[in-house]
């Protein structure tokens, strides 16, 4: 009789000690979570996926046009200065530059580096890069660190739709009359149902420590930096939130910034903000190289 082995999948393996756990009564350790890639989502429709070079879920979701998280120069204006800490124009997203979130209304972040400019412009823009959803512009405190952007929950600005990617851009405003001179960086995001077993795995938690690690291991990007940016926020000397912050961002190769302070809470003027519009014409938001 001939016998057949049976493998088991890292997310089934995960799936299985998360549901020991729970019948056992303990709860989820708060030691660092082991990244376990989400099951069956794809690329946005209608474009090619391209590969992953890591074995982390937040890299398992590509989309079909390349994102640039890292801003290069610009003889527009200065973005370099010499602290251990002034690093390249960065956006706080996985290698893929798709994010996941779970959320209507997610949070964006970025490391900000010293520049003699003074406004930012974030945009979110249709997965076709075909009609702009929302944009803000802000000024800077002019120190480096990581900036965060939560897109503000209003009658004007619809929730991003489930099973639906956006692409957005940031950029460092050099010169207002030359657009061309920008420093910036894109990136994707995409709004995916909760499934039962994250709806579970959250439940199970009794911290919001354990939540970041739910969130990690079931490659959920956006609420897992938000939680603990907020952790952060809120216990700036605490050793474990600091390392378990250092551990999500090495997770996802961004080793030059796991160290920065976070800096500046962007907080929007509803008013001044402008919602679905198509671009202008001529507009070169549409471009791959911006």
């Amino acid at each position: 009789m001939i016998t057949t082995k049976k493998y088991w999948t890292p997310s089934i393996l995960a799936s299985i000690a998360v549901a020991l756990q729970l019948l056992t009564g303990g709860t989820i350790p708060t030691s660092a979570a082991e990244f376990v890639p989400p099951d069956n989502v794809g690329a946005p429709r209608g474009r090619v996926g391209g590969g992953t070079r890591g074995g982390s879920p937040f890299d398992q979701v590509t989309p079909g046009v390349p994102g640039r998280r890292i801003g290069g120069g610009s003889r527009g204006c200065s973005v370099t200065g010499d602290g251990p800490t002034d690093h390249a124009l960065t956006a706080l997203v996985p290698e893929t530059t798709m994010g996941l979130t779970v959320e209507a209304y997610p949070t964006f972040f970025w490391y900000l580096p010293p520049t003699s400019a003074t406004a930012v412009e974030f945009v979110l823009m249709d997965e076709n890069s075909e009609k702009v959803i929302y944009e803000t512009t802000f000024r800077t405190k002019g120190e480096a660190g990581i900036v965060s952007l939560n897109l503000p929950e209003n009658a004007s600005l619809p929730p991003l739709e489930i099973d639906d990617s956006y692409r957005w851009y940031f950029s460092i405003i050099c010169n207002p009359e030359d657009r061309a001179a920008d420093i910036y960086v894109q990136g994707w995001v995409r709004r995916i149902e909760a499934s039962a077993s994250l709806t579970e795995q959250l439940a199970a938690t009794t911290s919001d420590l354990e939540r970041v690690q739910v969130y990690a291991r079931n490659g959920i990007w956006h609420e897992a930096i938000a939680v603990l940016a907020q952790l952060r926020r809120n216990n700036p000397n605490n050793a474990d939130i600091q390392q378990e912050w250092q551990q999500l961002i090495t997770s996802v190769q961004l080793e030059n910034v796991a160290q920065v302070p976070l800096v500046q809470e962007i907080l929007v003027e509803v008013q001044e903000d402008q919602q679905s519009r198509s671009p202008e014409p001529n507009s070169d938001t549409n471009s791959e190289t911006r």
